[in-house]
C-alpha cells in the first residue's frame, strides 16, 4: 500500500510539471454527484513449499454473507489546466456495509511431524467515511469536442478515507481459541484510480477503485465507487 501511495505521488508532481509549460487559460467549475459504493474483503495469498524437512500448503476463500453494496454523495470543484488535463479535488460521504467470512487453513510438516492450522475470520465492516480526494483527470478526447459523444478520461490521485462512523468488528477462530474486536482503518490516505465519461457539457459518469488497510490484522478491502456528476 505504501509503495503504491509513494508511486502514484510520484506521477502526479511528473504530470504537474510537464504542464508548467502549457498557455491556455484554465476554468473552475462545480458539481454535485450521487452514486454507489462496493466493499469487498479481499482473501490471502500465500506461497506453498517443500523443503524437505519444513513443508506448507495453504489453501484461502472468502465467503460473502450479505451484498455489500452502499451508496455516496460528494461536492466536487475543477481546475483546468489546459485541453487534456485539469486538476479535481472535492469532499464527500459514503456508506460502505460488507459482511464477509475468510477460512484459511494451513497443513505443515517439520521433520516429519505434520500439524493443521485452521483460522477463520468473520469480518462485519459498517463504515460512514468522509472522503477527500485530489487527483489528476486525463482527457484521452479533448472536452470542447462535444460532438464526439460519450468521451473518456483516466483518473490518479489520492484520496482521504476518514471513518466518521465505525461499527466494523471481526471474530477471529483459530483451532479452538476465539478472539473478537473492533476492526481500525490503518493508513486514512490512500492512492485511487478511476476512468470515466463526460456526457455533453455537464455530466459525467466515473469509476474508481481505491484500498483499505487495517491495523493489527491482516485484512485488506476494497471499495468501489461508481458517481453520477453534473457540473453547474
Amino acid at each position: 500500500m505504501k509503495r503504491t501511495n509513494i508511486l502514484t505521488l510520484v506521477m502526479l508532481v511528473a504530470v504537474l510539471a510537464s504542464l508548467s509549460a502549457q498557455t491556455d487559460i484554465p476554468k473552475w467549475r462545480f458539481g454535485m454527484g450521487v452514486g454507489a459504493t462496493s466493499l469487498r474483503l479481499h482473501k490471502d495469498h500465500f506461497i506453498d513449499f517443500d523443503w524437505g524437512i519444513m513443508s506448507s500448503e495453504v489453501s484461502s476463500g472468502i465467503q460473502r454473507e450479505r451484498s455489500h453494496y452502499g451508496y455516496k454523495v460528494n461536492g466536487i470543484a475543477s481546475y483546468y489546466l489546459n485541453r487534456r488535463f485539469r486538476l479535481q479535488g472535492g469532499v464527500g460521504v459514503a456508506y460502505a456495509h460488507s459482511i464477509a467470512t475468510k477460512r484459511m487453513t494451513n497443513k505443515s510438516s517439520i521433520f516429519g511431524f505434520p500439524s493443521t492450522t485452521i483460522e477463520v475470520d468473520k469480518v462485519d465492516q459498517q463504515y460512514i467515511f468522509l472522503e477527500v480526494p485530489i487527483n489528476i483527470r486525463w482527457h484521452l478526447v479533448p472536452e470542447e469536442k462535444k460532438d464526439a459523444g460519450m468521451r473518456p478520461f483516466l483518473d490518479i490521485g489520492y484520496k482521504l478515507l476518514v471513518p466518521i462512523v465505525n461499527e466494523s468488528t471481526f471474530i477471529r477462530t483459530v483451532n479452538e481459541d476465539r478472539y473478537e474486536g473492533t476492526v481500525l482503518v490503518d493508513l486514512p490516505a490512500t492512492a485511487f484510480f478511476g476512468f470515466g465519461f463526460m456526457v455533453g457539457d455537464n455530466f459525467v459518469i466515473a469509476i474508481d477503485w481505491s484500498g483499505i488497510s487495517y491495523k493489527k490484522y491482516d485484512y485488506r478491502s476494497t471499495i468501489t465507487s461508481l458517481m453520477l456528476n453534473r457540473y453547474f
